[in-house]
């Protein structure tokens, strides 16, 4: 058993498990969340990752430090390989085990790096399995520039290495991360409004539909993108029946099927100019609208219509530029 606490014990990041590695909290990363936090919100990057936000790839190596994080699992694992030499990898612990203090020290300090992950990360078993393994380094004996371990603190030293790197396999394999192509991510991120800045001003109610739409096509989810689209015409619709003064609520006040509300718009076209380019470009519009309705908004609604991202994609292209031709009209 281990005799007084090692003269290694007066580091506080060994005695304390303090964070002595570095101070996290200064680095700020600007988040986009989806619905957890408003856009622009900042955290410090020890909070871990943001539910929502798009991480690049140089964020999670920047964050999780994957050159510091190899070479902490490495330092632990080198502790269990030297046991394991010992007795010529044999089944069984040693007996008696030694280690250069020094590189105890080190050890000491790439714990609190992989407890200061394992927090990151929300893996609180990674932390448990750490903290576990830094007790029992704890109960060594220093001798000579050597800290010694002995029959009892060897076998319980024994399988400890082994738990760290099971602990961060677990942790770490209960993140899932999702790659989007370069020429994606704007359609995810969305600096600026994806449909222009008239659409975005004039159709206001439609803006959420139009931000989803393009984050689900940035996902290949090409049935939610025009699901997501057609919503958002349909306000279009609605916002420019009602600029004609055509009729877009039944008696209830609940509004009217997007085919209706272009039925209603005809009767108004009719009343103008005969010939005139007002007239014109509203009949081109109104029949623009039955045949997206047709063609587009029906279909979606029904169970079996599926689109694959190439098909979303196309579908997302003509609704951006028809509707920048209807904010012309609003």
């Amino acid at each position: 058993m281990a005799g007084p606490a090692p003269p290694f014990l007066s580091n506080p990041a060994i005695r304390d498990g303090g964070r002595s590695y570095r101070n996290v909290q200064a680095a700020e990363w600007e988040c986009y969340t989806l619905r957890t936090q408003p856009p622009g919100a900042t955290m410090s990057s020890s909070g871990g990752f943001v539910p929502g936000r798009l991480w690049s790839l140089w964020d999670i190596m920047y964050l999780l430090d994957l050159g510091r994080l190899n070479k902490a699992l490495g330092m632990v694992s080198a502790l269990g390989a030297g046991m394991s030499a010992v007795v010529g990898h044999g089944p069984s612990p040693p007996k008696q085990f030694r280690f250069v203090e020094r590189d105890l020290i080190a050890l000491f300090e790439h714990c609190a790096f992989l407890r200061e992950i394992g927090g990151m990360i929300e893996a609180p078993m990674v932390v448990q399995m750490v903290k576990d393994f830094e007790d029992v380094l704890r109960q060594g004996e220093i001798k000579d520039g050597f800290v010694y371990w002995g029959e009892y603190d060897c076998a319980l030293l024994w399988h400890r290495p082994g738990a760290v790197a099971n602990a961060f396999r677990a942790g770490l394999s209960g993140h899932i991360s999702l790659i989007l192509a370069p020429n994606k991510v704007g359609l995810f991120v969305q600096d600026e409004p994806i449909f222009g800045s008239d659409v975005f001003e004039k159709f206001g109610p439609a803006r959420e539909d139009v931000e989803e739409a393009g984050k689900c096509l940035a996902l290949d989810r090409g049935t939610a993108a025009v699901f997501h689209l057609m919503r958002a015409l349909e306000v279009a619709v609605r916002m420019i029946a009602e600029k004609l003064g055509a009729t877009v609520q039944d008696e209830h006040g609940r509004y009217l099927g997007w085919g209706l509300i272009a039925n209603n718009m005809r009767s108004k076209i009719d009343a103008m100019t005969p010939g005139s380019d007002e007239q014109i470009r509203w009949y081109r519009v109104q029949q623009d609208l039955v045949a997206v309705n047709r063609a587009w908004r029906v279909p979606t609604n029904h169970p079996k219509e599926t689109y694959t991202p190439d098909q979303a994609r196309e579908v997302f292209d003509s609704t951006k530029a028809f509707m920048k031709e209807l904010s012309l009209l609003v």
